[in-house]
């Protein structure tokens, strides 16, 4: 009897389920879910999931490429809580989900899981990512104190850590450290000249200091490796602004907000793009949607301070 391709592909997919150990079909499973592909995923995980209790890792790749596509939020969520109710320290499960929660805003639930993540890392290697991703953590919620703490634990196991190195240029600069978070952003740049990361901080970090002609060479060099994302236009529109550039620096924050409307940061820039322009109206309203998108928790008080300067 001839077989279909349908045929022909489940059978060689049973094949491979037979023939390949666990952490094989983990692996290949794990690059169509980050490729959100979660039909051929779940093919491949389905008898991992089959098992009493199912595999864990396999529950973890399932959830995390379907809460990425939208789908069954809740259900999914569940079934991660329940890989925790059997393995409470389970790293990739506290680590994965705190990084949701995180992305969720939710900073006290994701400092909890990571929390976890950092006590309970298995190796050298993923108790820095754990510290890393914490530290990340604490920048959003303004523990800048606790991020910077994290980092120097992280950098004294890898000094050379890009992600350790970039939150600690952060911590640094919202401390008050200015020395500490030119060297970080310097060694960034110097470690991997090609890395856009350290050109876009640096030049936010100069940005912060009025230091606004110089904060634009740096983008510049972010652009030319292809970097033209919300961030980058958002924050060289401000240092377009402190330059005297207002037109310029318009276009750059409303091609930010086009790209990502839910970036309080870029309305907050677009503020003071307005009130430079006398358009006060226009700024306030700017300001109260950098308030609603959650800009206090995030950066302070300045817009709430504005607008009591300049809002009725």
């Amino acid at each position: 009897m001839k077989r279909t391709p349908t045929a022909c592909a489940v059978l060689a997919l049973s094949v491979l389920q037979a023939q390949q150990p666990d952490t094989t079909i983990i692996r290949i499973a794990g690059e169509h879910a980050r490729k959100k592909e979660c039909r051929e995923a779940d093919r491949l995980l389905a008898p991992l999931l089959q098992r009493e209790p199912p595999l864990s890792d396999a529950v973890l790749i399932r959830a995390s490429c379907r809460i990425r596509s939208g789908e069954q939020v809740q259900e999914h969520m569940h079934a991660l809580q329940e890989v925790l109710n059997r393995e409470p320290h389970h790293f990739k499960v506290l680590l994965y989900r705190g990084d949701l929660y995180n992305d969720l805003r939710m900073f006290d639930r994701a400092e909890a899981d990571l929390d976890l993540a950092v006590e309970h890392a298995p190796d050298t290697a993923s108790l820095i990512e754990a510290l890393n991703r914490r530290a990340w953590n604490s920048l959003q919620s303004r523990k800048h104190a606790s991020a910077k703490a994290d980092c120097e634990r992280a950098l004294a196991m890898d000094s050379v850590s890009q992600t350790a190195l970039n939150n600690m240029a952060l911590a640094a600069s919202e401390l008050g450290d200015t020395a500490t978070a030119f060297r970080m952003l310097k060694a960034m740049i110097h470690l991997d000249p090609k890395s856009t990361a350290g050109w876009i901080n640096t030049g936010y970090f100069l940005g912060t200091c009025g230091r606004h002609a110089e904060a634009l060479t740096y983008y510049a060099e972010a652009e030319k490796l292809g970097r033209k994302d919300s961030r980058l236009l958002s924050n060289r529109g401000f240092s377009k602004l402190g330059v005297g550039d207002i037109k310029g620096a318009r276009k750059d924050v409303e091609q930010s907000i086009a790209l990502d409307g839910n970036n309080p940061y870029a309305y907050r820039n677009l503020a003071h793009i307005e009130l430079a322009a006398r358009n006060t109206k226009a700024a306030c309203t700017a300001m109260e949607r950098a308030l609603a998108l959650g800009f206090t928790r995030m950066y302070g008080n300045e817009m709430i301070d504005l607008r009591r300067t300049h809002c009725n």
